[in-house]
């Protein structure tokens, strides 16, 4: 296991290289190395797109890939449901549903009288939307035994959400239309070093606090009966789940739009490859293996058309949409 986590831990450091060094503009090893340690960063174009543009690209994936996966693997181990993912309880349709509130009511049904609230930002309000949700979603957990009934209760509140959006689409113009289309794709391209932080920040903590409820959620993978007789606080361990995965999926769809099936796809690669089911090794495991994921598909993402960038989440859907095929099968046989 440990050599395992090393060669991913090698794999990100020579993908960050790669896709700092790789790029539309061309860059070469020296020009990277001297612009990183000797160069004023406010000197030269290229301080510029290395500084605040690759750089922080490149750090956006990487926190991407180590957080979603984490979200899902909570997901799928709480709800023990192989397809289920960061965006099945509904949080990501609250976001956007905010994100959607933020950028387009302005035109929506002539709604001019509301300005204040509309200039608010996107992320801000994406924050609240995911916040409402997940809200909701602890009040119903509290209420009800049944695990499926959280999940029913998310899957329709998405839907709500969803049509909504819809409504506001339809009447928005397209200039405001456009921009939360573009949204939608997943851009990890315009992130600030300060949204960058936070988000690493929390995405440490929810690894800290998932290592600490290792042991209750490798009980859920056989039940929560067989959870209760081994003495595990189930609805402890369940809220608990649902504030981390929430919270991950909250902020990373607020930040960067919904990133698709990185975190439905990674949980079950890493126990193909483990072949385990010990939180105490998935963990750590499913979190680098995103993050591997994440920077190959940002490489590809600038390279595969030449001077030009295709949104992150095209590369995503491409990848996770033939596995979660597979998985349906694999499930039928």
């Amino acid at each position: 296991m440990r050599v395992k986590l090393i060669v991913l831990s090698i794999l990100i450091l020579v993908l960050m290289y790669f896709d700092v060094l790789l790029g539309s503009t061309s860059i070469t090893a020296k020009q990277l190395f001297n612009t990183l340690f000797f160069s004023d960063s406010t000197q030269t174009s290229l301080s510029v797109i290395i500084w605040e543009y690759r750089i922080p690209k490149m750090l956006t994936s990487l926190v991407v890939g180590l957080a979603l996966p984490l979200s899902g693997l909570h997901m799928q181990t709480i709800f023990r449901n192989p397809l289920a993912g960061p965006f099945v309880l509904g949080i990501s349709s609250g976001a956007g549903l905010g994100v959607a509130l933020s950028m387009l009511l302005s035109t929506a049904f002539g709604v001019f009288t509301f300005t204040s609230f509309i200039n608010v930002n996107s992320i801000v309000a994406g924050v609240i939307g995911a916040g409402l949700v997940m809200l909701l979603l602890l009040i119903v957990s509290e209420k009800v035994r049944n695990i499926s009934s959280i999940l029913i209760v998310g899957v329709m509140v998405g839907s709500l959400a969803s049509s909504v959006i819809s409504i506001l689409q339809y009447y928005s113009n397209s200039d405001e239309l456009k921009s939360y289309i573009i949204w939608t794709m997943g851009s990890i391209a315009s992130v600030e070093w300060g949204e960058i932080s936070i988000l690493y920040i929390v995405t440490l903590l929810a690894f800290v606090f998932s290592l600490m409820l290792a042991k209750g959620l490798n009980a859920f993978t056989v039940g929560e009966s067989y959870a209760r007789t081994l003495g595990i606080n189930v609805l402890k361990v369940r809220r608990s789940s649902l504030i981390i995965s929430g919270v991950l999926t909250g902020i990373t769809t607020s930040v960067l739009g919904p990133i698709a099936f990185i975190g439905l796809a990674v949980p079950h690669i890493s126990k193909s490859i483990l072949n385990t089911m010990n939180h105490q090794q998935l963990i750590p495991f499913t979190m680098l293996l995103g993050g591997v994921l994440m920077l190959v598909f940002d490489i590809v993402s600038h390279v595969i058309v030449p001077n030009q960038t295709i949104p992150i989440n095209i590369i995503t859907s491409m990848f996770g949409a033939p596995f979660v095929i597979y998985v349906v099968m694999r499930r039928k046989g």
